[in-house]
């Protein structure tokens, strides 16, 4: 019960990071109805969740070549992922994905910092 209760507080706040990126960051934008934005946080969950680990793992030498520097990158291709399965989001440029990746993981680290 635990666990399902954490992944559904993670779509929340994805939900909530994509919104404020979409408000925020020009270039970066989200035109759909309240579905779309619940179907954009499961699959960015769902990306977190999958993907970003076996990406970590597979890119460590990397990560650990530039001090963690690297797991910006990583997270930049978990967004462009989402921009790729989720028609309604719009990422214009590398500039809205870098500033939208920084509002997401913001989201992330405040969450792991309660969530402790």
């Amino acid at each position: 019960m635990k666990f399902i209760f954490k992944i559904l507080l993670r779509v929340i706040i994805n939900i909530g990071a994509l919104y404020c990126a979409s408000i925020w960051i020009a270039g970066f934008s989200f035109a759909g109805t309240w579905k779309d934005w619940l179907i954009a946080g499961v699959i960015l969950t769902i990306i977190h969740l999958a993907v970003r680990p076996l990406l970590k793992f597979v890119l460590s030498p990397l990560i650990l070549l530039t001090f963690g520097l690297f797991t910006i990158i990583i997270n930049m291709f978990t967004l462009f992922l989402l921009d790729t399965f989720s028609d309604p989001l719009t990422i214009q440029g590398y500039a809205p994905l870098f500033l939208g990746t920084l509002i997401v993981g913001f989201a992330h680290a405040v969450f792991h910092a309660i969530e402790k």
